[in-house]
């Protein structure tokens, strides 16, 4: 279904390629294309991942990053990925208010 209207957050299963939350174990980049261009595309201003368990700590434990708009550049998409490693005991969240995603907070839920 396409949607018309400015949607501010997205969650999608998939990081976006060649960002925070893409790569695996082996140092692969291995997000969605297609992901990445719908978000410089359209610009939401935050983006939530998961697939890519390990990504966080592959990346020495940054979960966030901007990706700038190519349709309009002054605008900004956060994106971030959740990155829980099966390793670790306990899982990670994500904490944000919707009013302002930029202070997004990665916690351990214990």
């Amino acid at each position: 279904e396409k949607v018309e209207s400015p949607v501010r957050i997205w969650v999608t299963h998939a990081p976006p390629a060649n960002s925070v939350g893409d790569m695996v174990l082996s140092g692969d980049s291995v997000g969605s294309l297609a992901v990445r261009r719908a978000i410089e595309s359209y610009s939401p201003a935050m983006t939530l991942h998961g697939h890519i368990h390990e990504s966080v700590n592959m990346h020495d434990g940054v979960f966030k990053e901007l990706i700038q708009g190519k349709s309009d550049p002054s605008k900004n998409t956060l994106v971030c990925s959740v990155g829980n490693d099966f390793k670790e005991r306990n899982p990670h969240a994500l904490l944000f208010d919707t009013s302002d995603v930029t202070n997004v907070r990665r916690v351990e839920v214990e």
